[in-house]
């Protein structure tokens, strides 16, 4: 490992790695997650301030941990980001997704991640809002979704690859919360493999792009890349059209 004078690494593959460094290092490398359409559709400067000084990129990040946790507001004070993310390293040194949404911070909200009390839901894995839910259903929004996205999906895709690139990582993985998003990412074009305990899906292209599952109980069908695909929903779930 190649080390400066200040003894971190020059080149951190894992955000364990990243989480090591200094603070304005840390976030000019987890700021290129960001995709540039957002700061052009906000008007807001690649520092990720604000003409008032206000900084709209929170990172929770702390040096002993594997984890980062990325908050980026269009305008200081909004009730929530419009961009949020938790990535950490597999076991082996790769990147995980544990979440990743961008939405529209001026569509209207639905408390699907808290309940009446503000006890939080964690999206509906520990608890669930089903009055909020039902709502957001009414309203056309996908589970999980607290308000409508932006349909970014391409530039956060393009976005989040250049930043595993820049790692020198040559794969990704991410673990879908819910079938519609597995299926909304493998219409960038996937292969299947199946083991006993999950299903892997991976885009034959730099990097790969791979979604691990330990619970879907209906295998994904593909014609060809970029081809739709069929799926069946596990009990309680639904998918919409992207």
């Amino acid at each position: 490992m190649n080390l400066n004078e200040d003894d971190h690494p020059i080149h951190p593959s894992t955000i364990g790695g990243i989480n090591q460094l200094p603070e304005d290092e840390k976030r000019a490398i987890y700021s290129r997650v960001i995709p540039q359409k957002l700061l052009e559709i906000y008007d807001i400067s690649p520092t990720l301030i604000d003409p008032q000084g206000n900084n709209l990129l929170e990172l929770n990040c702390p040096a002993i941990s594997s984890v980062v946790e990325l908050s980026f507001y269009h305008r200081h004070g909004a009730q929530d980001p419009v961009m949020y993310g938790e990535i950490t390293d597999t076991l082996n040194g790769q990147i995980h997704i544990l979440f990743y949404t961008i939405r529209d911070p001026d569509g209207p909200r639905f408390d699907v991640d808290k309940m009446p009390d503000g006890t939080s839901t964690k999206m509906g894995t520990l608890c669930r809002n089903l009055e909020a839910e039902k709502a957001a259903i009414k309203a056309g929004l996908a589970p999980a979704q607290i308000r409508p996205g932006l349909r970014l999906l391409s530039e956060g895709i393009d976005a989040f690859e250049n930043f595993v690139l820049s790692l020198e990582q040559t794969f990704f993985f991410s673990e879908p919360l819910h079938y519609h998003n597995a299926v909304i990412l493998e219409h960038t074009g996937s292969h299947t493999s199946k083991d006993a305990n999950s299903w892997s899906v991976f885009t034959p292209v730099l990097p790969l792009a791979a979604i691990c599952s330990q619970d879907w109980i209906v295998p994904l069908h593909f014609a060809s890349q970029r081809r739709r695909i069929a799926c069946a929903c596990a009990p309680g779930q639904y998918m919409m059209a992207s």
